[in-house]
């Protein structure tokens, strides 16, 4: 799957496509299914991480997931997602404002914290 998927209404940044994957596949909970479901059609990425994030508190509150990552979910992973969305909305979707060196550098700092979570997220969860 490319970060283009015409199944979404947004560019979705691949590394949360992969994981929405891995999450649906996982089968550990009834959010599973129809997060396999979702994929199947158009989503926004919005809506598609939502339904990744609800699903793996539920993991996490069963225990499923390491405490390390389950204590990160709502700290790096919602939080850097928000960021990196609001970054692409402001700048150009659909509001069209520059994105100053500031927030890009930041967005660039932010993303290998990002990566790493999503990396031991889809370890566990495979």
């Amino acid at each position: 799957m490319h970060a283009e998927d015409e199944r979404s209404n947004e560019r979705t940044p691949h590394s949360a496509v992969i994981l929405a994957e891995t999450v649906a596949q996982c089968g550990m909970t009834t959010g599973a299914a129809s997060l396999a479901k979702k994929l199947t059609r158009r989503t926004f990425i919005s809506e598609l991480f939502d339904d990744v994030r609800s699903t793996l508190i539920e993991l996490a509150q069963q225990k499923k997931l390491s405490r390390d990552v389950a204590d990160a979910l709502d700290r790096k992973l919602g939080a850097i997602f928000d960021h990196a969305r609001g970054l692409r909305n402001d700048s150009g979707h659909p509001t069209d404002v520059d994105i100053t060196s500031d927030d890009a550098e930041a967005g660039l700092l932010l993303f290998p914290g990002f990566y790493e979570l999503v990396d031991k997220l889809i370890a566990q969860l495979r």
